[in-house]
Parts: C-alpha cells; structure tokens; sequence
C-alpha cells in the first residue's frame, strides 16, 4: 500500500504509519522504527512519567556518585596534574601517586616535571628540585616526591628565573648541590650535567660547583651575570665538601659570564674577583664580557684545558 506522506513538511516532521514512523530530513522521508504514539496525554499522565523517569536520574546520578568516591581513593588515584610547584607540595605523598607539574611558578615555565611519591621507609631531605617534601622546604619528613629525570639537571627546576632581575643564587646553588645531598635519596652520579636554558641568571654571591659537574648552556643567550651588591672570589668556585676538591674532571660549556649592567656597560662592581675560580679542566664555548673587574681577571685555574670559542 501506497503511503500517503503530508505535503510540505519541515525538517524533523514525524509521520506514523501502520507500526512504523518516519521523519522528514530534508529530502526525503526517513524510517526512524516503531511508530510514535503521538496521542495527546493528560497532566496526570505526563507528571507521572517524569516522576518515574527523573527517579531513574537519580539512581544512576547516585551510582556514578559511588564510583567516583571510590575511585578518588588514595588506593586507586594513580597520576594527578597540578599547575605549580606551590601546588604539589601541599600534597601528602601516598603509594601509587604520580603528579604531573605544569611549571615551577606558572606554566610553561621550564620548572615543571613529573613526579612520583617515594614512601620508603627513611628520612627524606628536601633539595627545592629533585626531592621535594610537603610543606617543608629544605627540611625532613618520612616521605616526599621525587622527580623522574633522564639525563640532566635543569636549574630552572629549582626555582631559577633567569629573567636578569631576580636574584637566582640560591636556586642555583641548590641545583649544583642536589645529586650530593639528597641523603636517603641519593641519585646517580651520572646526573652531573646541569643545564641553563637561555635567560640571564643574576647572583649575588658564588656559586660553588664540585667535582664531576658538567655546566653548560645554550649559548651566549646563557648568561651568569653578578649584580652590584656581589661578594666573594669568584661567580663560579670549586667547593671541597661535599664532593672531591679540586679534582680536574668537570667542564663549563656554552655559558657567558658578565657583569650586572649587560652588553656594552662595564659594572662598577670593584670587588676583587674572578669570574671562574677553579680546577675545572675544560670550558669551552664560553663568552667572558663587561666584567669590570679591576684587579683580576676573567679565571683562575691552575690546571686546565680550554676548547673553541
């Protein structure tokens, strides 16, 4: 039998024949299954139906409320994301966690990284990159979080800004200290590469680096720079303990040294210093300007080799 479909339909016009129902696409009409029962229905009975149909919301709303609750649990939470440094360290380590940082300040920062939470029995120290402990930093606790790395040390995961106004010795120097002090939490000492992404990293006092240690840059944009209020012999000085003194197995690499005013400007800094005072055996690729130093000179190292500029 020939259907008699409605003439100039609207998209989405249903149209019931038999036990079938149809709907206008457009172009032509659609078999959409069962036909819809469009008889008009009575308040009692359209309340009725959204009685039963929002109790049926609810139980599923209430079970997919259960779940959630007991898939938030610290048993089965297994990777977390947080947007700072700040952030993680108001966490409780707990078995199994792993937290992912956006940026040691903001995101995109060069200070974030993943971490997982160490819980093994023992004190673990906080060294302000690799080992992190809840609300203590520099101090103790029974456990911490502890960042995943590869290969090397970025200063910026201790906090260094390199933006040319911030003081960043301590990050720095917290940096160079961390694969020697990490106590309970000791890392390989292949990690000896400290790496400066490019920026101008002011200091205020020296750095001091140990034996082993590989610094290095990306370049002359790399720069270590001493402001004006500077005191001690050099920017960079090799340091006994903790580590080897003065033991020739160490570079300095695609990094610039310069005084706090930048390119051009000579500083008015008169201290009597170095900008490099140690045994360090190889720096190469580095880039000595606008020291303004008045009595000494760009190193002092009494054993050392020395690569291109």
């Amino acid at each position: 039998m020939a259907l008699s479909f409605p003439t100039n339909p609207q998209i989405g016009d249903v149209y019931n024949s038999g036990n079938m129902s149809y709907q206008w696409d457009g172009t032509s009409w659609a078999a959409t299954g069962a036909s819809v029962d469009l008889t008009p229905k009575s308040l009692g009975e359209v309340a009725a139906a959204y009685d039963q149909s929002n109790t049926s919301f609810d139980q599923s709303n209430t079970a997919l409320t259960r779940s959630n609750t007991a898939n938030t649990t610290a048993a089965n939470v297994m990777f977390r994301r947080v947007s700072t440094i700040a952030d993680l360290k108001v966490i409780t380590p707990q078995a199994n966690l792993s937290i992912l940082v956006d940026g040691y300040y903001s995101k995109g920062d060069g200070g974030g990284g993943l971490f997982f939470a160490n819980t093994t029995t023992g004190t673990h120290t906080d060294d302000g990159g690799l080992v992190l402990t809840s609300n203590v930093t520099g101090g103790t606790a029974s456990s911490s979080w502890k960042r995943i790395i590869e290969d090397s040390i970025n200063v910026k995961w201790f906090g260094a800004k390199g933006d040319g106004v911030t003081d960043d010795t301590k990050p720095l120097q917290n940096a160079t200290n961390s694969f020697v002090t990490t106590a309970g939490n000791q890392y390989p000492n292949e990690s000896r590469q400290f790496y400066y992404p490019k920026g101008r990293y002011l200091i205020s006092a020296p750095i001091r680096i140990y034996s082993g240690q590989n610094h290095f840059g990306d370049g002359y944009a790399s720069a270590i720079a001493y402001s004006n209020s500077f005191t001690g012999n050099g920017m960079f000085e090799l340091s006994g303990t903790p580590g080897v003194a003065y033991y020739n197995e160490g570079s300095i690499d695609r990094l610039s040294f310069t005084g706090p005013n930048g390119a051009g400007t000579p500083s008015t800094n008169t201290s009597n210093m170095w900008a490099i005072y140690a045994n360090t055996n190889i720096i190469q690729n580095s880039k000595f300007t606008n020291l303004g130093f008045t009595t000494r000179y760009g190193f002092c190292i009494p054993s050392w080799s020395y690569g291109q500029d």
